[in-house]
């Protein structure tokens, strides 16, 4: 006999898993003389469809929750699960072994979901950022564009709320900060030119809204060093 014990195992699992005859195949895997010709039945063997078998809703509900987060999953997880739910879409199942592993995947991928933002102003990358509900209910997220000569303009971007997080929140400081710099209010991107708005960097419309303190005429000019207009 030319072809090994193990093999003649591996054979037999590659022909049960595909619905054929195991022991005809093994039977003509022993009959082999030829260690190629052994290398080439179980070549064509491989070749040979998986058929699907009909998964159970409970199977089906785990590979939906997997999906649910393969985003959310590092590099290697992410690759490891994109593997178990291609293997599963093709044969309808997946082995013992390989379950544990998706509940892992998924529970992995649920404690990395980032925690959810309230609708405000963030700072993100160097930018900010106002986080706010679509029509739908839906947040979104949209960045402020500095256009210069005090004018901004926020524009949708895709992708972008799933970089902000809690901590990002932007302070009044930071509103003041940006106001001066760029002469334009970071909460509505228009231009300041009213003396306390220049001197806090917002306007009294988004002081209110956001709770931003907003001066009078004398802290502004106490702030902007110059007579009060």
């Amino acid at each position: 006999m030319t072809a090994t014990y193990r093999q003649l195992a591996y054979i037999r699992s590659l022909a049960t898993e595909r619905g054929m005859d195991a022991d005809d195949i093994v039977t003509r895997a022993e009959a082999l003389t030829d260690r190629k010709a052994v290398s080439t039945l179980i070549d064509r063997l491989k070749t040979v469809p998986v058929p699907r078998k009909e998964a159970s809703p409970e199977a089906v509900a785990e590979i939906d929750s997997l999906r649910a987060v393969v985003n959310k999953l590092p590099q290697r997880g992410r690759e490891f699960a994109i593997s178990l739910i291609q293997q599963f879409d093709q044969r309808g199942s997946l082995s013992d072994r390989q379950w544990p592993y998706v509940k892992s995947l998924v529970i992995q991928g649920q404690d990395n979901q980032p925690e959810p933002v309230e609708p405000g102003l963030y700072r993100v990358d160097g930018s900010v950022v106002k986080v706010y509900l679509t029509d739908r209910g839906r947040p979104a997220c949209k960045r402020l564009i500095v256009l210069g000569s005090g004018r901004g303009s926020f524009r949708y971007e895709r992708g972008l709320l799933g970089k902000v997080r809690p901590e990002h929140r932007l302070t009044e400081d930071e509103a003041q900060a940006f106001g001066r710099q760029h002469g334009l209010c970071c909460a509505c991107a228009r231009h300041l030119d009213d003396d306390r708005s220049l001197a806090v960097g917002y306007g009294p419309v988004c002081a209110d809204h956001y709770g931003w303190h907003y001066p009078n005429y004398e802290e502004a000019s106490k702030i902007l060093n110059r007579p009060a207009v």
